[in-house]
């Protein structure tokens, strides 16, 4: 690599790193509430609790164990979660993009070029950078599927030791610990190691399993002991088999194609022309990965958040597929240097067009202020309500978070009860929204109940069966009195709180 080319890949690689902080600039202070309930599990495991959401009730509210721990190592040295959460999820983004511009030190038969407008392509896509500073875990499971690949296609073409491949095992565990999806991810690369092991009888390669069965087979001994489920609780608020949460699915997958079409279109014509094309047919992974990946998020009913965070580990691959296909077309003789060029600034440009354009992405970002008015919800709480005060709301990350309160989450995400009530149909209504159970928090007795959104409502919010049967007792009006409240912000919060005497005449 002469100096020019030294410079222009540097270039490169800083141009991605602004590119994708200022969607985060652009994007601030977009916090999900949900990043509130791994604040509230850490915190509980940093003070000896263990990873529970009240204690003394053992729920797994949550699909990001390695994620929890990290920041419940923080909160023991000191740190302050929300903030470490950001610097955590901006050092993972930046790994990812550095990883995708590096992948050829991973796969030694890339074009030099081809990187480097991956990497471009990732650093403008809405559906990755805006992450970063949302809390979630979303940019650090990025950065392990896209590291778990690379790594997979190093060994393959190396003759790597067993310390080397038990390290490959070591990350697929840790990347299932982060997120479960994980296992599906290690599921492809063991497939192809045991497709390969079939055909050489070289055993060398099985240390992955056997390392990865090591730390994994344990932890998950551990979570169903503990919790007493095969799957965490959100699996069953989330997920049903009926035709509706494919259907769900779909929509969701047709939502992304609209952002992603170029992106997916030059992925689909590298798909097509990989088996032809050698030393890239060698990297089928990657299109086999995107495939059953996609078909698992549509079976699953897809997601209801902004941004497209089920898609989000994809896409380092996707844009690194995007770029091979580009250049394809130039070592078929289909296009030349200067027509990739353009093709990839009008990738880079449609990226950022729909970032503005699309709902999907800024304005409903922008209308996601669920976090930020949770927060002011939460101190109100902390402030006037006694401490050992039972508070039932739908919008259980933040306010439970800040308020310190033992909290029932009426949508069940946190309650094993209404986890596993059987509802007639899951996938017409929001992904994980669809639950309730007002018979059952009513005969909890809150102090308070929070029916609705961030703000509260005063009436039973639309699509909440919690809300609506706990509006239509009788009991209800007879033992709670709505309170509306100026919070700090000019907004109002309606919040109904329990009479002490169970009358009107508190």
């Amino acid at each position: 690599m002469n100096m020019n080319q030294k410079y222009l890949r540097v270039g490169v690689i800083i141009a991605a790193l602004l590119l994708a902080g200022l969607y985060n600039v652009i994007t601030h202070p977009w916090m999900l509430d949900d990043a509130y309930i791994s604040f509230r599990y850490a915190e509980n495991l940093a003070s000896g609790n263990g990873p529970v959401f009240n204690p003394g009730e053992k729920v797994e509210g949550y699909t990001t164990f390695l994620w929890i721990v990290l920041l419940a190592l923080g909160k023991r040295l000191g740190a302050e979660l929300t903030l470490l959460s950001k610097l955590l999820g901006i050092a993972f983004a930046a790994g990812t993009l550095l990883l995708l511009a590096n992948a050829r030190h991973f796969i030694r038969y890339l074009d030099e070029r081809t990187p480097l407008r991956a990497v471009l392509f990732l650093a403008t896509c809405a559906a990755f950078s805006p992450w970063a500073m949302t809390g979630m875990e979303v940019t650090l499971f990025t950065f392990e599927v896209t590291f778990l690949i690379l790594y997979y296609f190093l060994l393959k073409e190396s003759s790597a030791g067993r310390w080397r491949w038990a390290a490959l095992g070591l990350a697929a565990a840790l990347t299932a610990m982060t997120r479960p999806e994980g296992i599906l991810v290690f599921g492809l690369i063991f497939l192809d190691i045991a497709a390969g092991w079939l055909r050489t009888r070289n055993g060398i390669r099985l240390y992955s399993l056997f390392s990865f069965s090591l730390i994994y087979i344990p932890y998950s001994l551990w979570r169903l002991t503990y919790y007493g489920y095969l799957f965490p609780n959100t699996f069953y608020v989330k997920v049903g088999f009926g035709w509706e949460q494919a259907l769900r699915g779909f929509h969701y997958l047709s939502a992304f194609l609209i952002p992603a079409a170029l992106l997916v279109f030059l992925f689909l014509n590298f798909s097509m022309a990989l088996p032809g094309f050698h030393p890239y047919k060698k990297l089928y992974l990657i299109p086999a990965l995107i495939g059953t990946y996609t078909l698992y998020i549509v079976s699953v009913g897809g997601d209801v958040w902004a941004a497209f965070r089920f898609f989000t580990p994809l896409l380092p691959l996707l844009c690194l597929s995007a770029a091979l296909s580009l250049e394809m077309f130039v070592q078929k003789k289909m296009i030349g240097r200067t027509a990739v060029i353009i093709l990839s600034v009008l990738a880079i440009a449609w990226n950022v067009f729909q970032f503005r354009a699309n709902d999907v992405f800024y304005p409903k970002i922008k209308r996601d202020q669920a976090a930020g008015r949770g927060v002011l919800v939460g101190l109100w709480l902390r402030i006037h309500s006694r401490p050992d005060a039972l508070l039932a709301t739908n919008t259980a990350g933040s306010i439970p978070y800040v308020s310190r309160l033992k909290t029932i989450d009426m949508l069940g995400l946190n309650d094993l009860h209404i986890a596993h009530k059987k509802i007639t149909r899951i996938g017409q209504g929001l992904a994980g929204h669809e639950k309730g159970d007002g018979a059952y928090v009513l005969s909890k007795m809150p102090d308070y109940i929070h029916l609705g959104p961030a703000l509260g409502s005063a009436l039973p919010w639309p699509g909440f069966i919690g809300d609506r049967e706990i509006y239509e007792n009788p009991e209800f009006h007879r033992l709670y009195r709505l309170e509306k409240v100026a919070l700090k912000s000019g907004e109002t919060l309606f919040i109904y709180k329990r009479l002490r005497q169970g009358t009107a005449d508190e």
